[in-house]
C-alpha cells in the first residue's frame, strides 16, 4: 500500500511539475515576459568566454 501511495505521490508531482514547465514556457514566447527576459540574460550568460567554459566542464 505505501508504494503505491508513494507512487501516487510521485506521479502527482511530475504531473504538476510538467504543467508548470508548460506554463512557463508559453509565457516564455511572449518576448515581453519576465520570463523572456530572464531567458535572453541567462542565455548572455551563458555566452560569456569563462561561464561558457565552466559550463562546459
Amino acid at each position: 500500500m505505501r508504494a503505491y501511495v508513494e507512487r501516487q505521490k510521485r506521479k502527482a508531482f511530475e504531473g504538476a511539475a510538467r504543467r508548470q514547465s508548460l506554463a512557463v514556457a508559453k509565457r516564455a514566447r511572449n518576448s515581453e515576459s519576465d520570463e523572456a527576459k530572464s531567458l535572453k540574460e541567462l542565455d548572455a550568460l551563458i555566452n560569456e568566454e569563462q561561464l561558457r567554459d565552466e559550463w562546459k566542464a
